[in-house]
C-alpha cells in the first residue's frame, strides 16, 4: 500500500532496515531507521524474543550479520533449542551470521560501562549490521542512577550510527529507557483477553522524524514466527491519501454490473453501478448466496473474473446447490474465472481475513466480488464498534482494485421493521437490496426490493421472488406484467378500441 501523497518523492533522511517480518514493515511505513537503538517493550509472553530472533535470522539471510545479547535471560541453548521449531531458524547461521553473546557476567562485574564496551567490541569483531540486546530491564536494577542509564543508551546510539549497525533492545516495559526520548523508535507489544480468547496487538509508539500506521496491530506468532496485520481502515487511510483523497474514492465508471435477471436489472436501472459495495439483507433461506453467486455467474458469461469469499458453504456444497438451480457457476469455475476462497469458522483474526481476500482479489485479477456473509467477520472481531470502519475500509481497499462487492448479511427471521444486522452497515455500502419472505403486496412466497442505489434512479417497488430448478425469477413490474398478458391474448380474443368507433366485433354475430 502506498504512503501519504508526496511521501514517494521525499528522500528519507535515514535509510531503512527491512525487519522481514510480514505486516511489521508496513506498519513501520517501511522499516526501522538505520544505526542507533530501537526499542521493543512487551510484558513476559508477549513474543519479544521471537520477534528479535526473526528479524535476526531474516537479516541474516539476506546477507547481513547479527551480534544477539542476552542479560539474564534464558540460556543460549535452551533459547537455540525453542528457536529450532521455527521456520525461520537457520542452523547454519548460529556462531556465524547470527552470533549469541551472554552479558550478565559482565554487566556484574562491571556495570553499565563494562556492557557498553563488550557490546561495541561483539559488533566491531563480528562486523554487525544488527545488534539485538535481550533482557534490557535488567539495566535499570544495575544502574546506580537514572542519569547512567541515559548515558549508556545515548552512547549505544552513538556507536552504532557510525559503525552502520541498527540496535535493538528488547525490555519488558518498565525500562527507563522507554520513558527517555533517546530511542529511534518504540514499538509496544502487548496481550489482552477477549472473553476466552487472548488478543495480541502491536504499536509503534515513536519513530523518529517519520510517519507509522497509526493505533493498534493485532499480530499472530506461529510456526513461521510472528505476523502483524496492519488495520484495514488504516491502510486504506493511507491509500486514499495517495490517491487524493476523498475524491479518489469516487469511482468515474460509469458501467452497470447486471445480475442477468431481466427484472432486477430493470429496477436497478441496468445494474450495480461499477466499484460499488452492496448489501445483499434477508432472513436465512430467502437466497442472499444463490443471487450473490448469480451476480457471479452474470459476469462470467460476459468475460468477467469473479471471486466468491465465504464462511458457511464449503466449495463442494456450494457447487453442488447452484448446480440445482441451473447456474453455470460450475463451468466458469473450471475454467478458472471464477474463484472460491472459503474460510471456515474458526478462531482467526479480523485483518488476516481482509488480507487474505484482498491477496486472492489481487491474484484472480476478479473484478467481482461476493462475501458471504458479514456473521463471518463480527464472529472474530474482538471490538465490534470496529466493524462498521473496518467494512468501509475493506470496501474502499477493493474498490482501489478494481472490484465492484457485494456482501451478504442476515435480518430476523420475522420482524416487524428493518433491522440491519450490523450499525453503520447502511452507511458503510453504497447499495442495498432486501430480501424478504411472504410480503402480502406481492402475494408471492418471496420478494424483492431494492432499498437503496446511492446517487442514482433505482425501482423500489417490491416484486416477487422465486427459486425453482430453472433458476432465479423476478416478477416484472406490475405495468410490463400488464402489457406481457395483453401480448399473450390471441387475436381472435382481443378487443381492439379505435377512438370514435364502436369496438370492433362489439355486436357481430
Amino acid at each position: 500500500m502506498g504512503g501519504p501523497k508526496g511521501t514517494a518523492a521525499r528522500t528519507p533522511r535515514i535509510a531503512r532496515v527491512g525487519t522481514g517480518v510480514p505486516g511489521l514493515d508496513e506498519v513501520l511505513c517501511g522499516g526501522l531507521l538505520r544505526g542507533g537503538v530501537n526499542l521493543v517493550v512487551g510484558p513476559p509472553g508477549a513474543g519479544k524474543t521471537v520477534l528479535a530472533a526473526q528479524i535476526a535470522f531474516k537479516h541474516a539471510a539476506s546477507g547481513g550479520r547479527v551480534v544477539f545479547v542476552t542479560i539474564l535471560t534464558e540460556p543460549h541453548g535452551r533459547m537455540v533449542e525453542h528457536l529450532r521449531g521455527m521456520d525461520f531458524f537457520e542452523e547454519r547461521a548460529v556462531g556465524d551470521a547470527v552470533y549469541f553473546v551472554s552479558a550478565y557476567r559482565e554487566l556484574e562485574k562491571t556495570g553499565l560501562p563494562g556492557l557498553l564496551e563488550l557490546l561495541r567490541s561483539a559488533v566491531r569483531e563480528r562486523h554487525a549490521s544488527l545488534l539485538v540486546v535481550d533482557g534490557a530491564a535488567v539495566l535499570t536494577t544495575m544502574a546506580t542512577t537514572r542519569a547512567e542509564v541515559q548515558k549508556f543508551t545515548h552512547e549505544l546510539s552513538a556507536f552504532l550510527e557510525p559503525a552502520g549497525c541498527t540496535g535493538i533492545v528488547l525490555s519488558t516495559g518498565d525500562s527507563s529507557l522507554a520513558e527517555q526520548a533517546m530511542v529511534e523508535a518504540i514499538v509496544v507489544l502487548q496481550v489482552r483477553a477477549v472473553a476466552t480468547r487472548s488478543l495480541r496487538e502491536l504499536q509503534v509508539t515513536k519513530l523518529r522524524g517519520s510517519e507509522v500506521l497509526e493505533g493498534a496491530h493485532h499480530y499472530w506468532i506461529r510456526s513461521d514466527g510472528v505476523s502483524v496485520f496492519p488495520r484495514t481502515e488504516a491502510l486504506a487511510a493511507r491509500a486514499a491519501a495517495a490517491r487524493g483523497g476523498a475524491e479518489g474514492e469516487v469511482s468515474s465508471d460509469p458501467r452497470r454490473l447486471a445480475f442477468g435477471i431481466d427484472a432486477l436489472d430493470e429496477m436497478l436501472r441496468g445494474g450495480l453501478p461499477s466499484m460499488t459495495g452492496t448489501t445483499l439483507l434477508g432472513a436465512p433461506g430467502t437466497g442472499k448466496t444463490l443471487l450473490g453467486c448469480a451476480f457471479l455467474s452474470a459476469g462470467a458469461e460476459h468475460g468477467e473474473r469473479g471471486l466468491y469469499f465465504g464462511f458457511f458453504e464449503p466449495p463442494a456444497r456450494l457447487i453442488a446447490k447452484l448446480d440445482g438451480i441451473g447456474l453455470p457457476f460450475r463451468r466458469h469455475h473450471d475454467a478458472g474465472a471464477l474463484a472460491i476462497v472459503w474460510q471456515p469458522p474458526v478462531e482467526r483474526l479480523l485483518d488476516s481475513l481482509a488480507e487474505r481476500l484482498l491477496d486472492a482479489v489481487e491474484r484472480s485479477r476478479a473484478t467481482r466480488v461476493v462475501i458471504d456473509g458479514i456473521d463471518g467477520f463480527r464472529n472474530v472481531a474482538p471490538d465490534p464498534e470496529r466493524l462498521p470502519g473496518f467494512l468501509i475500509g475493506l470496501t474502499s481497499e477493493l474498490r482501489g482494485l478494481g472490484a465492484t462487492t457485494v456482501v451478504t448479511g442476515e435480518t430476523d427471521l420475522y420482524r416487524a421493521e428493518l433491522a440491519v444486522p450490523l450499525q453503520g452497515l447502511s452507511a458503510a455500502m453504497d447499495n442495498v437490496i432486501l430480501l424478504e419472505y411472504g410480503d402480502p403486496r406481492t402475494g408471492a412466497r418471496r420478494s424483492v426490493s431494492v432499498v437503496k442505489v446511492r446517487d442514482s434512479a433505482h425501482d423500489d417497488t417490491p416484486r416477487g421472488f422465486g427459486i425453482t430448478d430453472a433458476g432465479i425469477h423476478v416478477a416484472p413490474s406490475p405495468g410490463r406484467a400488464r402489457a406481457v398478458r395483453a401480448s399473450r391474448v390471441p387475436a381472435a380474443g382481443r378487443r381492439l378500441e379505435t377512438p370514435g368507433r364502436r369496438p370492433l366485433g362489439k355486436g357481430r354475430r
